[in-house]
């Protein structure tokens, strides 16, 4: 007697699709539609022998039914499938993507998100850059421990306090030599390259981003790449700001061209960032906690789909279609392994 066995099993309605293999024979794979929930009553394929199990699944019609019984077997070819069909267009995209990618399923939706976007706008804080070794300023084992950063980082500092204002600000650039940038970075300057990401707005000013290889960046805080006279504004190099000599034209102090406490935010950078999340179909927030503002209004600035990547949640979290709790450089490499398992197909 023939044994059967059922690798796929998916209902709506009155109507039932089946896929069943011979236990006896792996290569020879049956397919059937039931009509009226009568067994026997829909008519089985003729043998199909020695193809793959996705090849049976190519007609996407199943997606209209609820799954109903699926063998581990198809699940990378379920998930394939699942990512190339934009998750708004299809009623039960959940329900499927529950069934076949587990505890996945939210990085996965990630990833559909962005396969079906046509721009995407990525807003990065400190929370990227902790995975690249740079040292908590603010911690209790820095020298600074008991001076609060936003009287160092400030107007007055550079004015009145440039001794500590220039340690400061040495020891993060220091730092930043033994830093590199890490996953995270990597994934988002790779999705850049590939057309994925229009544009990486950051709160942070340690050039990470550039380095990995981003090149449409807006640097909401400004920068401790670049350096100038904070009197005539002339431009002036790392070095001689780290040797603490003056401007080379007005023998000014020199700074880094952060933005500190007291100054205006660099209105370019800031107003092409609102123009892109204004016309992006998907923003992600990467490692910050919207506390403070203008950048917690930045997420309020797109009609888009929204996702949210942190080790903690924010207090707007509820803004968001989809949370993401963890490090950064995980998070983005799991929705990175979903995209290229479309990608490279």
């Amino acid at each position: 007697m023939t044994s059967w066995e059922t690798i796929f099993a998916a209902g709506a309605g009155r109507e039932t699709l089946e896929i069943k293999r011979k236990v006896e024979d792996e290569g020879t794979w049956y397919r059937r539609i039931i009509r009226g929930l009568e067994e026997g009553s829909g008519q089985w394929s003729s043998p199909e022998k020695n193809i793959l199990p996705g090849t049976l699944l190519e007609d996407t019609s199943w997606l209209a039914m609820h799954p109903i019984e699926l063998d581990s077997e198809l699940y990378p070819d379920l998930q394939k499938r699942l990512l190339e069909v934009d998750p708004e267009r299809t009623r039960l995209w959940s329900s499927w993507a529950q069934a076949v990618f587990g505890e996945e399923v939210d990085t996965a939706m990630a990833a559909a998100f962005i396969l079906h976007a046509g721009t995407v706008c990525v807003l990065t804080g400190a929370g990227i850059s902790t995975e690249s070794n740079l040292p908590d300023f603010r911690s209790s084992s820095g020298w600074w421990r008991k001076i609060d950063p936003k009287t160092v980082a400030s107007v007055e500092a550079l004015t009145n306090e440039y001794e500590l204002f220039h340690s400061f600000y040495s020891a993060r650039i220091t730092a930043l030599k033994q830093a590199e940038p890490n996953n995270g970075h990597d994934i988002l300057a790779a999705w850049e390259a590939g057309e994925l990401v229009q544009l990486t707005a950051t709160q942070n000013v340690d050039g990470l981003h550039q380095r990995a290889g981003s090149q449409k960046t807006a640097e909401l805080h400004g920068s401790l790449a670049s350096f100038s006279c904070s009197v005539c504004h002339e431009s002036a190099g790392k070095d001689a700001f780290l040797e603490g000599v003056g401007c080379r034209v007005c023998g000014g102090n020199l700074r880094p061209d952060v933005v500190l406490f007291g100054e205006p935010l660099p209105q370019e950078a800031w107003e092409k960032t609102f123009e892109a999340v204004r016309n992006a179909d998907v923003l992600i927030v990467i490692g910050t906690s919207l506390e403070v503002a203008p950048a917690n209004q930045i997420p309020r600035q797109t009609r888009g789909r929204k996702i949210y990547i942190n080790k903690d949640r924010a207090g707007t979290w509820e803004d968001f279609d989809l949370i993401l709790t963890g490090s950064a450089g995980s998070v983005l490499k799991q929705i990175d392994f979903w995209i290229q398992a479309v990608k490279q197909k």
